[in-house]
């Protein structure tokens, strides 16, 4: 089994907002409950594009403090709800002067004790605080995440969204653009 942090392939564009107003319900998505009934569509614009993207990944401005937040078009959406939509809420986002509708997605998939202390040789703490700033080398515990295709850690919200090798596998087969993928330890 194999497990692996999404990021942002810099090779594509960088979808921006720039309503505080927009940012502020982004950078939440994953952490606060649920947005279904109140969202209202976000207009982004990109930054630097020369290249379609599947799977631009939405970098807030203080992405180190709330993780990243995926924004698939409908392309990514198709190949990939089968294997996450238990998992995850989808809400509308529209890029502006490129016509696509894209999707934020929020992980609502958090896992509960999986991360192995044991394992880590360096933990960190924000200073007067409980939250874990830093932990190296992560290592999760498989059961926990068995059968688990999108999920965020509890105990470290911040550090980023997880995805099966499956996810992986069907991103890679349907020659998806936009994300990477760094392999986490799992035991």
């Amino acid at each position: 089994m194999k497990i692996w942090r999404i990021g942002r392939d810099n090779r594509f564009h960088n979808p921006q907002t720039d309503s505080d107003e927009h940012r502020q319900r982004l950078t939440s998505l994953g952490l606060k409950g649920t947005y279904q009934g109140e969202w209202k569509v976000i207009r982004l614009q990109v930054i630097n594009s020369n290249h379609p993207d599947d799977t631009p990944t939405m970098s807030s401005d203080t992405y180190l403090k709330f993780g990243r937040i995926p924004l698939f078009t409908d392309k990514a959406l198709s190949v990939l709800q089968s294997l996450v939509s238990a998992h995850i809420e989808i809400f509308p986002c529209y890029l502006l002067g490129e016509e696509v509708d894209l999707h934020a997605v929020s992980v609502i998939n958090h896992i509960d004790n999986c991360i192995r202390w044991d394992r880590a040789a360096e933990i960190e703490y924000w200073r007067n605080s409980t939250k874990l700033k830093r932990l190296r080398p992560l290592v999760l515990n498989a059961n926990a995440v068995r059968d688990q295709h999108i999920f965020m850690l509890t105990e470290w919200l911040t550090s980023g969204v997880y995805v099966s090798d499956e996810f992986k596998d069907a991103v890679e087969r349907n020659q998806l653009t936009g994300l990477t993928f760094q392999p986490i330890g799992v035991i």
